[in-house]
């Protein structure tokens, strides 16, 4: 059996090709990180992070995220070490929301990261089955009314 992130398998562009540090999501999310530093506005913020996402999966190669996708696929093997791998970015993409929110003086941080981590995933997987980029869209607005309800 190929190790998870062989060689051979980066050649053949396979669905586990990339090492789970290296796909999707945080290339997404690290291109966002230091943009949203510099906007303030909490509504301008989620938009461009929902916009951003819908660009990504305008490319060819939008296959959603390595992570998410990983985990699906190992649903059976819940000690498998990506699926703590993939656990471990979640968490991270959550916290990183979660204090971005606590600088823009977000009423309840933690909630509020959750609740736009389960929209970007739930954007992204619907996404990837509709192939309809509108999801990113519903998810910003919804994301938009929860944010300015704090």
């Amino acid at each position: 059996m190929l190790p998870l992130c062989s060689p051979r398998l980066r050649k053949a562009r396979h669905p586990y090709a990339a090492p789970p540090t290296s796909t999707g999501m945080r290339s997404f999310t690290s291109r966002r990180r230091r943009p949203f530093r510099e906007v303030e506005d909490i509504t301008e913020m989620i938009d461009h992070l929902f916009a951003d996402l819908a660009r990504w999966s305008a490319s060819r190669r939008f296959t959603a995220t390595g992570f998410t996708r990983i985990v699906m696929e190992l649903a059976d093997l819940p000690g498998h070490p990506a699926r703590k791998i993939a656990s471990r970015q979640k968490a991270a993409l959550e916290s990183w929301l979660e204090r971005e929110f606590e600088r823009r003086k977000i009423r309840l941080p933690e909630i509020r990261a959750r609740e736009i981590v389960l929209l970007l995933e739930g954007a992204t997987a619907l996404m990837l089955v509709h192939a309809n980029r509108d999801y990113a869209a519903a998810a910003a607005a919804e994301a938009a009314k929860r944010l300015l309800r704090s």
